[in-house]
């Protein structure tokens, strides 16, 4: 006698199995998983200013066990949360703008603008602000971060080189006196270490 008629019950039973599990073609969360588009309701985890306004690059931080994104209106504020202690071993992702060809007043607001945050090339100590001072500049390579040192000066660091020394060190040293901040001009630079330009009125 065939054992076909007697598998058919269990055909039956594993079609529909396979059929679901064959349709299914959602990748894994590793692979979903990425920065999103920037919209003007998408506040600042850490200072709660709209991040959209805001000039210079940004950040954005994926937590494990929190589908949510935190987004960040600098550098400076992203690295200030990387560093705490506390969530230190909860990020999954972070990245940040690419700033190779972005326009500094407002970079792109796109997904795909965003890098890893962990092996971006980052520049310190050059003549731009971002929304809260003087801010790290995170390129790609090492060659995009060259061609913007060329134009705007400092140096490079890698983001294990980077300290919470040296991002209270920016914050200081870019509004040394807070007065500074109610005249505050989106189109001002910094020269050299912190100095900030006189603007002509």
């Amino acid at each position: 006698m065939s054992m076909l008629p007697r598998r058919l019950p269990l055909l039956a039973l594993l079609i529909p199995l396979l059929l679901f599990n064959g349709c299914d073609s959602s990748p894994p969360e590793s692979e979903v998983a990425g920065p999103q588009v920037l919209t003007r309701a998408n506040d600042c985890h850490l200072c709660g200013m709209v991040v959209f306004d805001q000039q210079g690059p940004k950040g954005q931080v994926r937590r494990i066990g929190n589908s949510n994104i935190a987004h960040f209106c600098s550098t400076s504020d992203l690295m200030a949360f990387l560093f705490q202690p506390e969530n230190r071993a909860t990020i999954r992702q972070a990245w940040v703008h690419n700033m190779h060809q972005a326009d500094w007043r407002s970079p792109p607001n796109r997904s795909h603008a965003y890098i890893d945050a962990y092996t971006a090339w980052y520049v310190v100590d050059h003549n731009l602000l971002g929304a809260m001072g003087h801010t790290l500049a995170p390129f790609a390579s090492e060659e995009q971060a060259n061609t913007f040192i060329a134009q705007h000066g400092g140096h490079i660091l890698r983001f294990e080189e980077i300290t919470v020394d040296l991002i209270a060190e920016m914050a200081s040293y870019a509004f040394p006196d807070f007065s500074v901040v109610r005249d505050f001009d989106p189109e001002v630079e910094l020269g050299g270490r912190g100095e900030r330009r006189d603007l002509e009125r």
